[in-house]
């Protein structure tokens, strides 16, 4: 039974509500006993005060000593307590009643200057002296009230139903506190503890409520989180594994069957070469989408070393682009335009790698823009210490639908068009990767029939004072003039 959340929180809860009353109980005895003992005290001073009153009173009538006795021992008599009359010279009037008894010492001092004094005896008794002012009487003197320390501290055991009572409507308000706590503490966590189950036996759809700005609310809405991520990646293993599959699966087959026709001489001699050629351009797909696959891996995992070097932004550009219209000299294609100023501050990257990540973005915009259509790379500085590269194009733009996936390893927003072009579906995963891994970030924005645009940072040559991370501008859409 105390192997599970509630029974451990609702016994500690049981434990403390014990100890916290035994504690409240203990003090408010302890408080409650001084405060009688006080009061008892001061009740006692002035029934000391009372008698000296009376005795002054039969000091003016001249009453003798049976007189005086017999208000001394009404005194004692009705307040349980011992009465003593002093002469002024610190002598009792009728010594021979107290022949049986340990004489007490009053205050000698107090007794000279008539004044009052109460004194705390070593054998356990409390003596009250109260002066005997303005008498007649030549003696004058005081009255002494001894009390034992138990006739003026009362009995815990006198005051036993009254902290028995209020222990008792204590406990039943901190108990009932205690387990509405407890409850409220323990259902949201058995949610998620339900939550979690569900997900392990593969419904990533589940989710708890979460209310509120408490660690328990908090606790529910990160769950929700990591349930919304595991569910994503369950999903992009899914489709990872499926386009996989497909992507190996038909190069794989062409190989195989031109392959086995050369093996087995049914194909034609003039057909020899070709279909070599096509198992030549099978293997080659399949090479680079081992090599792409190997290399995000890399990226991913942090282990790929960067060699970081000044580099001239506006120059960099210039010279893909004009490898890239070189490569394309004999076919159709869209203008690519280097639109970078010369006036940027150099940045501190590592050449190979950002070359290949803008590479990846200009291929994927030449893909999708028309022969009439135009690429153009800007540049700004932005921020503190950080340039953002974009890559504009006036192509056909990117349906909403597939914005938040755009970056997923093998996540196509035409499958089949991209299949046939040789397009693995790995190129905007790697630019992320290389862009996170130098520190920056990366953004796309698109309109459906006017085109899209791709912006990233990456850090100028360090200083000191410009190690800063940015944010990634979110300037409107701008769309590059048509050639």
């Amino acid at each position: 039974m105390l192997s599970s959340f509630r029974s451990r929180l609702v016994l500690s809860n049981l434990i403390i509500t014990f100890v916290g009353l035994m504690i409240v109980g203990l003090v408010f005895t302890g408080v409650l006993t001084q405060r009688n003992e006080n009061i008892r005290r001061t009740d006692l001073a002035a029934d000391a005060s009372l008698v000296a009153s009376q005795i002054e009173q039969l000091y003016r009538l001249r009453a003798g000593t049976q007189e005086l006795s017999a208000v001394v021992n009404n005194a004692s008599r009705i307040w349980r307590v011992r009465v003593i009359l002093l002469t002024a010279s610190g002598q009792p009037i009728n010594p021979q009643e107290y022949s049986t008894g340990t004489w007490i010492k009053p205050n000698q001092e107090a007794l000279r200057n008539a004044e009052s004094a109460r004194q705390e005896l070593s054998n356990g008794r409390v003596l009250f002296q109260s002066p005997i002012r303005g008498t007649v009487h030549p003696n004058g003197g005081a009255v002494l009230l001894a009390a034992n320390v138990s006739s003026v501290r009362p009995s815990v055991t006198s005051l036993s139903s009254v902290i028995l009572i209020v222990l008792g409507m204590l406990f039943a308000v901190w108990l009932a506190l205690g387990l509405y706590f407890t409850v409220s503490i323990s259902q949201p966590l058995l949610r998620i503890i339900a939550a979690t189950e569900r997900m392990a036996r593969g419904d990533y759809s589940a989710r708890v409520t979460a209310k509120g700005d408490g660690e328990i609310a908090r606790l529910g809405t990160s769950f929700n989180a990591m349930a919304q991520q595991v569910g994503q990646s369950a999903q992009v293993l899914k489709d990872f594994v499926a386009n996989v599959s497909h992507d190996l699966r038909t190069p794989l087959t062409m190989i195989a069957g031109f392959s086995q026709a050369l093996l087995d001489g049914t194909a034609k001699q003039t057909e020899i070469q070709s279909s070599a050629q096509i198992i030549h351009e099978e293997a080659a797909k399949m090479q680079r989408m081992v090599e792409d696959l190997l290399q995000l891996t890399r990226l991913e995992s942090g282990l790929q070393k960067f060699t970081r070097e000044p580099v001239d932004v506006r120059l960099f550009v210039q010279s893909l682009v004009e490898r890239l219209n070189r490569a394309r000299q004999d076919t159709a294609a869209a203008t690519i335009a280097n639109d970078v100023p010369a006036a940027l501050p150099f940045i501190e990257v590592d050449r190979s790698y950002l070359e290949r990540a803008l590479r990846n973005l200009l291929d994927n915009a030449l893909q999708y823009t028309p022969t009439t259509g135009r690429v153009t790379v800007g540049a700004t500085a932005i921020g503190r210490g950080w340039v953002e590269i974009s890559v504009a194009d006036t192509g056909a733009g990117i349906p909403a639908a597939d914005l938040p996936r755009i970056f997923e390893r093998f996540y196509r927003t035409s499958p089949s068009r991209e299949r046939a072009q040789g397009h693995s579906g790995l190129g905007l995963a790697i630019a992320q990767e290389i862009v996170e891994a130098h520190g920056g970030h990366i953004t796309v924005e698109s309109i459906e029939g006017r085109g899209t645009t791709f912006r990233f940072t990456v850090p100028q040559v360090r200083r000191d004072d410009l190690a800063r991370k940015p944010a990634v501008s979110r300037e409107p859409l701008r769309q590059p003039a048509a050639q």
